[in-house]
């Protein structure tokens, strides 16, 4: 052993120190002062919490593969389920016959649930927003109707005429009780 090379002060540690430092080699020195215990190493790997998944942490006590799924469908558990697809992080079913469905049948779930709803389909200019920002959470009671089409014109008569497709639309029966009166 070199002159300049001192042994490590922990019991059973056969490694060299070149300093004084704590009498500590760069290991034990390393682990005292990132945890202020020489024989505390790195924590355990965590692992998943699903049980007897053997992966290891990812994210929120899951791995990735349980993270994703809780994710996409709101279930750890759940495995990919046949009938829909995930569209940019919509759930999306393959309904050949629905008036709001496209590119083959293929329609937004919240946009059929809020099409069912009303009880007719969404028009042109119809989206349906999430309340909670949640894609997946279609519920009824998260989703409302926005409308952004405007008229092409500003014409007093166009406007009207504008006024009057919103309320057939939305509110029929505020047009009926005006002719009413």
């Amino acid at each position: 052993m070199p002159n300049n090379y001192i042994s490590c002060s922990v019991d059973g540690c056969e490694k060299e120190r070149q300093t004084e430092v704590r009498g500590l080699c760069p290991m034990h020195d390393r682990r005292f002062r990132i945890h202020g215990d020489v024989n505390q190493g790195r924590p355990p790997k965590r692992k998943c919490t699903v049980q007897d998944c053997e992966r290891g942490h990812w994210a929120k006590g899951l791995c990735k593969k349980h993270y994703q799924a809780n994710m996409v469908y709101g279930d750890p558990l759940a495995t990919k389920r046949k009938g829909y697809a995930m569209i940019g992080g919509y759930k999306t079913l393959f309904i050949k016959d629905h008036p709001n469905s496209r590119n083959g049948g293929l329609i937004a779930e919240h946009r059929l649930v809020m099409s069912e709803h009303l009880g007719r389909p969404l028009v042109k200019g119809e989206n349906v927003h999430h309340i909670n920002g949640n894609k997946v959470d279609n519920r009824i009671e998260n989703l409302e109707v926005w409308n952004t089409t405007q008229p092409a014109g500003q014409r007093p008569e166009d406007k009207v005429a504008y006024a009057i497709q919103i309320l057939e639309l939305y509110a029929p029966e505020l047009l009926k009780e005006s002719v009413d009166a």
